[in-house]
């Protein structure tokens, strides 16, 4: 298991300050604007979270508006962050191409990314794609959503117009995460228990089909990947292990509450045991198709149980830190 990294440098952004409805949808349009630019002025909303994507508001307090007049209105607030932000990137990594093809300028890695909120999560969070697009090697064309599912990314196949397309050297894929606790969540693979039992005796038989879809799923995916574009390079990663919030996690520690599962250091272990399962998978995954065409990213041991935004997302600097590894190991497919 690796060792925390030192991780991947935050963008440095200019403070912030407050606009009128009119300077901030000049921002909005302007063709320079970053993620970053825009996140102080948004305030994240689970009351308009749409399954797992997360919801944003305006934040009032950076957004002057004048109380007689209607509200400010826009479908990139309540339900297109996901598509707003996905155009932000893909506006940026032409620019990047664009700049890299001048005389004299250093050629970038075309990187295409596909996956869920570890990759893209709007607005707030500096997320590991975030963090990638800074560094003047790669040149990453990313298709994430934040609340996107394995099921989800295979029928859409966004991913492979752009690898055809850029001639990418590399794909990266995130996904997993959001199957696990889609729809029921936990409670289609837990049973409750008396408390002596071992962590490993609270899942039942459905928990191995689960997984095993999970394993297919991403055979399809790189199977599918390779065929078509025989020379990319596809990394994957894991994930860190997850701290439940027993009382207000509603993706696991309120789950696994509901059904009798209380204790906060039980929680702890059943997690850990689905992100090690799910690691293994992984792991197993890349090693199948070769070291040649697919390379696995261990990421567990690197955040701390403070380093976490919620039960299923690191902070920004966190983000950094698992994006460390994910760099080098771009670097080498150069």
């Amino acid at each position: 298991m690796p060792s925390a990294s030192p991780g991947i440098p935050n963008k440095i952004v200019s403070p912030a300050v407050p606009l009128t409805p009119e300077q901030f949808l000049e921002l909005v349009d302007n063709p320079s604007t970053t993620e970053a630019d825009l996140a102080p002025y948004f305030i994240e909303d689970e009351n308009l979270a749409r399954g797992m994507a997360p919801g944003f508001r305006i934040n009032e307090g950076m957004v002057v508006t004048d109380p007689s007049q209607p509200a400010l209105e826009s479908a990139l607030l309540l339900n297109g962050a996901n598509g707003y932000c996905k155009m932000l990137r893909q506006r940026r990594y032409v620019q990047q191409i664009k700049d890299s093809s001048r005389p004299g300028a250093s050629k970038r890695i075309r990187v295409v990314a596909e996956g869920d909120s570890w990759f893209e999560y709007p607005f707030i969070l500096y997320d590991v794609v975030d963090h990638l697009m800074d560094r003047p090697e790669i040149a990453v064309f990313c298709c994430s959503e934040a609340g996107d599912t394995i099921s989800s990314m295979l029928p859409k196949g966004e991913f492979y117009v752009a690898l055809q397309r850029e001639n990418a050297s590399v794909f990266l894929f995130s996904g997993g995460g959001n199957d696990i606790v889609d729809g029921r969540g936990l409670r289609r693979f837990l049973e409750s228990h008396p408390a002596d039992r071992e962590p490993k005796d609270y899942f039942s038989a459905d928990y191995r089909t689960f997984m095993h879809s999970i394993r297919e799923q991403y055979e399809t995916l790189f199977t599918r990947v390779l065929r078509q574009q025989p020379s990319v390079h596809i990394i994957c990663h894991g994930y860190s292990d997850a701290v439940p919030q027993p009382t207000k996690g509603k993706w696991l520690g309120k789950p696994m509450t509901e059904i009798g599962i209380t204790d906060a250091s039980l929680q702890r272990s059943i997690v850990k045991i689905i992100m090690a399962d799910l690691n293994e998978l992984l792991a197993g995954c890349a090693k199948k198709f070769g070291r040649e065409h697919a390379t696995y990213v261990d990421l567990r041991g690197i955040v701390p149980a403070n380093g976490w935004h919620d039960e299923f997302h690191p902070t920004s600097d966190y983000f950094g830190k698992v994006a460390a590894p994910i760099y080098h190991e771009i670097l080498k497919h150069d």
